[in-house]
């Protein structure tokens, strides 16, 4: 649909003629959101994430994180206020790994590409591709009931792939699996991003994985959300599992966890 806005008095997205500069993916111009039993989660949200830019969301459970992600995809419309955001080519990846049962893991990751209607050979390359990229090639022909939760996972972000976004939205994809498996699925999501630079917002709870994975942090507010405030993370891609144990990052560490307190988390 290439460049979209969302307003709470439109029935539908229309294009927004100049909303989006060519190196901006998102923007956020005064959003808050009110549900419809009258839970309102966000207040006059202002927020952009550029081409290639690495945004890490992080604030009190229940905030409005994830509705930030369905904000921005076009899944909710805002109550007030404006989304623009490119929607044509957007990797959509949820807590859990919503893979089909009754599909191989090639089968997955095809999935994206047969609904855009891709001929068979060549969502067959593509998701190929993806599963090489992640590291499941050799379980092509596995089905989810045999995978661990670290290789559902793998498969939820070859499918996302498979299409080459232009902008990744994550939530929470590294909440279920154990701590050693969610640092390695962090280090395999750097090595996509460092190789691709997909504009990407990732929804964490957790402030070391932000401060490892962002460019820059966003800290949320208890609910009605706003952004407390932000922290750049100055660290060069591609990034070491031994950069969370140099002082400068338990330093930047520190400044997001301060942040936070100021939520009410």
């Amino acid at each position: 649909m290439g460049d979209a806005v969302s307003k709470s008095s439109e029935a539908q997205t229309k294009p927004a003629v100049g909303a989006l500069d060519d190196s901006t993916r998102v923007l956020f111009k005064d959003v808050s959101h009110t549900f419809p039993d009258g839970t309102e989660v966000l207040r006059n949200v202002d927020l952009k994430v550029e081409k290639g830019e690495f945004v890490a969301v992080i604030g009190p459970s229940g905030c409005g994180k994830s509705t930030l992600l369905r904000l921005a995809s076009g899944l909710l419309q805002p109550s007030s206020g404006e989304v623009h955001c490119e929607r044509k080519g957007i990797g959509f990846v949820f807590q859990e790994p919503t893979l089909l049962p009754f599909r191989s893991v090639l089968g997955n990751a095809e999935l994206f590409a047969e609904f855009a209607g891709l001929a068979k050979a060549e969502r067959r390359n593509l998701a190929m591709d993806a599963l090489e990229r992640v590291g499941l090639i050799g379980f092509e022909d596995k089905y989810p009931k045999t995978l661990s939760g670290g290789m559902k996972m793998r498969a939820s972000l070859a499918r996302s792939l498979v299409l080459r976004p232009s902008l990744f939205l994550l939530d929470e994809p590294f909440a279920a699996v154990d701590e050693i498996t969610r640092q390695r699925l962090g280090d395999d999501l750097i090595g996509l991003f460092s190789r691709d630079r997909f504009a990407t917002m990732f929804i964490t709870h957790s402030v070391a994985e932000a401060c490892y994975l962002a460019d820059r942090v966003v800290v949320m507010s208890k609910r009605p959300a706003c952004i407390l405030g932000e922290v750049e993370l100055p660290f060069p891609y591609p990034r070491s599992p031994e950069l969370r144990f140099e002082s400068e990052f338990t330093e930047r560490t520190r400044e997001v966890s301060a942040r936070l307190s100021e939520s009410g988390a």
